[in-house]
């Protein structure tokens, strides 16, 4: 878990810094570079990437239990963020599905009822309906 905590500090020490080399105006009508375009974005998804890979060959069901909680409950810890951040941590959950399937029933269950509750249908993109897909797989 702390080197998961590590990447997602990285990452979003990595955006205050594209922050502050952005001008003001940045990325309106299509002139110069905007936040969503900075290369920390990628590089963040590719390192959660691997990550999770790992674990998902090695993660007992409470230890992946955990790291999809942190990585589900990313958008709502990061309310404050900018937009593009949002948008990247719900793009991860993406990356979660191959470490789903090392939860338990119960767990998977219990993560279940906790995204649906938590990311209501009308406000779901594809993958996430994905993800849920998956829980219900295994709960």
């Amino acid at each position: 878990m702390e080197e998961l905590q590590k990447l997602y500090a990285g990452y979003l020490d990595a955006v205050k810094q594209a922050q502050k080399k952005l001008v003001p105006a940045s990325g309106l009508f299509g002139i110069g570079k905007k936040l969503s375009d900075d290369r920390c974005h990628d590089d963040f998804l590719e390192a959660l990437g691997a990550y999770l890979a790992k674990k998902a060959d090695t993660a007992a069901s409470q230890e992946a239990l955990e790291i999809l909680e942190r990585v589900y409950g990313a958008p709502i810890r990061y309310q404050d963020a900018p937009s593009a951040v949002y948008w990247i941590f719900i793009a991860a959950h993406g990356l979660t599905r191959p470490l789903i399937r090392r939860l338990n029933r119960q767990d998977a269950q219990r993560l279940l009822f906790w995204y649906q509750e938590t990311y209501p249908r009308w406000e779901r993109l594809p993958i996430q309906n994905q993800v849920l897909k998956d829980l219900k797989a295994i709960a």
